[in-house]
């Protein structure tokens, strides 16, 4: 995987396009701080690259445990179940296919 990120960084350099990494968390990652090394190695492999980080698993932890946000996202329907039940248990994958295929097109 960071051997993929090195290719879209050289290609987004190459052609002077500025890049940020967006790290989104998985909700289990934000209650224990050990599961987020993930975010961390991405965070740090971007730096390293000059790629600005936006992370979003600090501000994700702050917001999921406050009992007013998941009481507004419980009225609203909001569930991981879901999501699931409308795009299966791999939907991340279907989200990021749209970025993968246009990078892979500009290859």
């Amino acid at each position: 995987m960071l051997s993929d990120l090195d290719r879209l960084y050289a290609a987004t350099k190459e052609r002077n396009i500025r890049t940020v990494l967006l790290i989104f968390p998985y909700t289990v990652q934000l209650a224990n701080a050990k599961f987020q090394e993930p975010q961390r190695v991405l965070s740090k492999h971007a730096k390293s690259r000059d790629v600005g980080v936006i992370d979003f698993t600090e501000i994700f932890g702050k917001i999921i445990f406050d009992d007013a946000v998941v009481q507004l996202l419980t009225e609203k329907g909001f569930s991981d179940k879901d999501i699931h039940a409308l795009y299966g248990k791999n939907y991340r994958g279907i989200f990021s296919t749209p970025i993968t295929i246009r990078f892979r097109d500009t290859m």
